[in-house]
């Protein structure tokens, strides 16, 4: 056996036995206190090659015309798109030394003799430049390089293998593979690059990747969507600095739905992370856009009314007509916020003090009047109205540009909320010829307040999608009702407006009558309560019916021969 031969048993017999855990090695306590000194002296931080000293003193040697060493060749490769105070804040790929040092590069990669090493670190500059002719340039040469580095490995490293894996961040749309696997709900691929790659958090990359997600949501159908929700909503843990970005994403698709009522879970993802869109200093609900705050407001307010005469319905009479009658107006609602008295707010009782706690700062307190009361501020469009937990209280309206309610406090005085004589509305709950709500909704009316099934609403996908150019359209108000004559009583008439797929009276069998006069009663019953209607029947679909709140409606729509579907949450008529 020769020595070399020797030397080759040994060593395979020795790490066979590190293998299997045969071996005794001495602990070693001296390399152990060495490394603590240094740790100790200089940090336990990964060191980077291209360090901001090694990096200036590379591009003052490459500025005034010297030809740059083969370490300072290395440095600036790893920090060719990073700006530099030599250069006066601009990188080296953006200035002219750079582009000359550029063309030397491909000289290089065209003729395949270009360094392992400073490739390395051209595309990790590469990951962390800026958008641009420069970025496109070092694009095409670190795409050319590759293939003749490829070619040269007898055996790859295993950071060459792993940027194998995802060679697509070369190619001209290099999110793509990412996103399709995102919409599959899947991450093998960009937890690989993650842990592989080492992908700046500040890279082009994952912004490009959150773009290029938004575009592919748009594609998907709505229950395509909504069934991804929760996956989306995890998506910010893997993608650096993407939350407001994948959330902004989320909200804005989710309010093109045409069924986009309250989603527990994003609402409550949606409040961590922004807070409250209802607060006048919050901007970065801007990033969502018009449509998906309003809808958010609308899913506060919602919330907001069902919890309130939740919790004042054990403390007070609660008059739980009043409850339905504003929650047909909770889609317009940009600001709610209840304000309790001294029973509801000094209550030992878990589920009270559970409430409060959800609410945190979306909840003001009543100062005076009985401890026993508490009231909700509404704003709808330009108005603020003020209802009461007890019976026996009217409620108040006064106009938002007016001094009389100023929102956002924390505290409100009874006498602050009960100025009758400054009030531009008083309204009793008292019922007479006409229903307190048929008055309430001529008031109303008369201020350009109208129920949310005859208000104008964004515009859903897919009539965005058919409206492609003109201005939108502005929303036109019902007409006012005309009192008609029935015996000696006189009524508001309906105050419904019915679309061309309502049945009109015309004169026909008496089972067409029959059915279209059925028809009409539907419509008409489903425009008076607080749901949404979505009509396929003229595509060969069927009728769907999402009420806001199911609970107060459920046996409202059984009784009028709709059923219920429990994996759509939603009613049909069959």
């Amino acid at each position: 056996m020769s020595f070399a031969q020797g030397i080759e048993s040994a060593l395979s017999r020795q790490l066979q036995e590190l293998a299997t855990g045969t071996c005794q090695i001495a602990e070693p306590r001296e390399l152990r206190r060495v490394v603590q000194a240094v740790r100790e002296r200089y940090g336990g931080g990964k060191a980077g090659i291209a360090t901001p000293d090694r990096l200036e003193a590379a591009v003052v040697a490459l500025s005034r015309g010297r030809t740059p060493s083969k370490r300072q060749l290395l440095f600036l490769a790893h920090g060719f798109s990073r700006p530099t105070r030599a250069l006066g804040g601009l990188s080296v790929l953006d200035s002219v030394p750079g582009a000359a040092l550029l063309g030397r590069w491909e000289a290089q990669a065209q003729d395949g003799r270009m360094s392992p090493m400073h490739w390395r670190g051209l595309f990790r500059s590469f990951l962390q430049a800026a958008p641009g002719p420069g970025a496109e340039r070092l694009r095409r040469l670190l795409s050319q390089a590759a293939k003749s580095l490829a070619e040269s490995w007898l055996r790859p490293p295993l950071w060459w293998e792993a940027l194998g894996r995802h060679e697509s961040l070369l190619g001209t749309s290099p999110c793509r593979a990412y996103m399709e696997e995102m919409i599959d709900e899947g991450t093998e691929l960009l937890d690989d690059l993650r842990a592989n790659t080492d992908v700046p958090p500040g890279s082009w990359f994952w912004t490009e990747l959150v773009k290029t997600m938004r575009a592919g949501l748009e594609g998907l159908t709505d229950t395509a969507f909504r069934s991804k929700i929760p996956y989306l909503l995890r998506l910010p843990g893997r993608i650096p600095g993407s939350l407001n970005d994948i959330l902004a994403a989320v909200l804005a698709r989710y309010a093109q739905c045409e069924n986009h009522s309250r989603h527990p879970e994003l609402l409550q993802f949606a409040l961590e992370s922004w807070r409250s869109p209802q607060l006048r200093t919050n901007n970065l609900w801007e990033l969502a856009g018009t449509a998906a705050k309003q809808m958010v407001c609308g899913w506060l307010a919602q919330e907001d009314l069902e919890d309130f005469y939740q919790v004042c319905r054990g403390h007070a009479q609660v008059d739980q007509r009043r409850l339905k009658f504003w929650l047909r107006f909770t889609g317009q609602m940009d600001y709610t916020q209840i304000l309790l008295g001294g029973e509801i707010r000094y209550s030992r009782n878990t589920d009270v003090r559970d409430f409060i706690a959800k609410k945190k700062d979306r909840i003001g307190n009543l100062t005076s009047g009985p401890a026993s009361n508490n009231a909700i501020l509404m704003q709808i469009g330009g108005w603020v109205f003020v209802e009461f937990s007890e019976t026996g209280n009217a409620c108040y309206g006064y106009p938002v540009s007016g001094a009389n309610i100023n929102l956002g406090r924390r505290d409100y005085s009874i006498l602050d909320l009960k100025q009758r004589v400054t009030a531009s509305s008083w309204l009793t709950h008292m019922d007479g010829h006409l229903s307190w709500e048929e008055k309430f909704l001529a008031e109303l009316r008369a201020k350009g307040v109208f129920p949310d099934s005859q208000a104008s609403r964004p515009a859903s996908r897919q009539q965005a999608t058919a409206t492609q150019s003109g201005a939108p359209a502005q929303p036109v108000a019902p007409p006012l009702p005309s009192p008609t004559q029935t015996g000696s009583v006189t009524r508001v008439a309906s105050q419904t407006n019915f679309d061309a797929r309502t049945p009109q009276a015309a004169v026909g069998s008496p089972d067409e009558i029959l059915r279209n006069a059925r028809e009409e009663f539907l419509m008409r019953s489903l425009r008076d309560m607080n749901v949404e209607i979505v009509d396929h029947r003229d595509k060969g679909g069927a009728l769907w019916v999402y009420p806001r709140v199911r609970a107060l409606l459920h046996t409202e729509l059984l009784a009028l021969g709709l059923r219920y579907k429990a994996i759509k949450n939603g009613y049909y008529l069959p």
